[in-house]
């Protein structure tokens, strides 16, 4: 299996798994709460498949971009990204609500992840030098999203819109991870010209 296969496998599973919650946990709102509590009770077994499948989805990004990298900052983002799978797998098993040493492995886990994952996308797709005046794809587009996500993601933090934001900004970041490896990771976003 390609590590393109891995990356498309492991989001089309983490999605599958959080949209089956959404429809198993009726009592959690799509708008207010966050996608953590899914974790909790007899359906959370799901989001732990969710997040399992988004490090390796992670994981998979990082061996098709390895391929291509040409400088050190290549080098360093796709560091960030295998720590962003780290920080996604340690959300994964430290849950919140269970303990208050839980819930801090969890919050600090789950922010390297989110930044770490949307400032390497932003660096694949729209801030590596390519091609002057190459045009942004699809891709850049959605690291741009998920770029800005993550800046507002402290301001919508706990409000009334809170599990929308989130929604959106790991929806954003999904459409990038399976994007990217389309080309190899050699453009990472951008248009041929």
């Amino acid at each position: 299996m390609s590590a393109a296969a891995v990356v498309r496998a492991g989001v089309a599973v983490a999605a599958a798994a959080i949209a089956a919650l959404h429809v198993l946990r009726r009592d959690l709102s799509p708008l207010s709460d966050r996608l953590s509590p899914y974790a909790i009770g007899p359906h959370g077994w799901l989001m732990a498949v969710g997040f399992a499948a988004m490090t390796v989805a992670l994981l998979g990004t990082v061996a098709v971009l390895w391929r291509s990298r040409r400088t050190a900052l290549d080098s360093l983002f796709s560091a960030v990204l295998v720590g962003a799978a780290v920080g996604m797998a340690l959300s994964g098993v430290y849950r919140v609500e269970v303990s208050a040493r839980s819930d801090a492995v969890h919050s600090v886990a789950s922010a390297i992840a989110v930044v770490g994952v949307a400032s390497a996308a932003v660096w694949w797709s729209l801030l590596r030098p390519v091609r002057r005046g190459a045009p942004v794809g699809v891709a850049g587009w959605a690291a741009g999203a998920a770029g800005v996500l993550v800046l507002v993601s402290p301001v919508l933090h706990d409000g009334p819109l809170t599990g929308l934001g989130q929604r959106a900004l790991w929806a954003a970041v999904g459409l990038w991870l399976l994007l990217v490896p389309r080309d190899g990771g050699a453009k990472a976003g951008r248009r041929a010209t």
